[in-house]
């Protein structure tokens, strides 16, 4: 009778571990791969706003002979290309208002390629945490049945620590959601 009882717990315990170890994996691939989709397109949005602040002064930058410009579409390039005209041609007493558009234009592509940087690197940190957490839960998918015979004490390290993993990947994919609803001083530009 007392057989039974520990086989029938034991039974439970493997279920529950498998139940918990699955469920986590499924939850957190479906959120990886929602969060991916967001990051994509607010990354596109980005890259939308570097085309549109190109495009935007190539006319104005046409009488300064700049083929500097136009080589190049990497924002710290064109930066560099703005910075160039602005310190040759502002002191000689181009128009004030051609200078100041640079200035603007200069402005805007450097929030928005911070901005870039920024969310990449945070959505770096969500896919590596992510990918672990998953990692760990598979693996201990696979062991569940030498978990459930160990102690009590170990299950629950264990499962405290795939919990932690959890809410560290959510916390990431938190940031990264907040990021990509755009802050301040991009969203007027980006809505555009």
């Amino acid at each position: 009778m007392l057989n039974e009882i520990i086989v029938e717990d034991t039974k439970m315990e493997k279920e529950l571990l498998y139940w918990l170890f699955s469920t986590i994996v499924q939850a957190f691939v479906a959120l990886l791969a929602l969060v991916g989709m967001v990051g994509i397109y607010w990354v596109s949005k980005l890259d939308d706003l570097f085309d549109r602040l190109c495009k935007s002064i190539e006319d104005r930058m046409k009488p300064f002979d700049n083929v500097f410009f136009f080589k190049y579409k990497d924002p710290p390039d064109i930066i560099d290309a703005i910075n160039k005209i602005i310190s040759e041609y502002e002191p000689k007493g181009v128009s004030l208002d051609s200078i100041e558009r640079f200035k603007q234009v200069k402005h805007r592509l450097n929030s928005a390629f911070e901005e870039k940087e920024i969310f990449i690197r945070i959505f770096k940190s969500f896919f590596y945490k992510n990918i672990a957490n998953i990692s760990a839960s598979l693996f201990f998918l696979g062991i569940t049945t030498f978990i459930v015979k160990a102690s009590y004490i170990f299950i629950g390290l264990i499962i405290a620590f795939v919990i932690v993993l959890s809410l560290w990947s959510l916390l990431e994919a938190f940031r990264l959601v907040k990021r990509a609803i755009m802050p301040r001083s991009l969203k007027k530009e980006i809505i555009e």
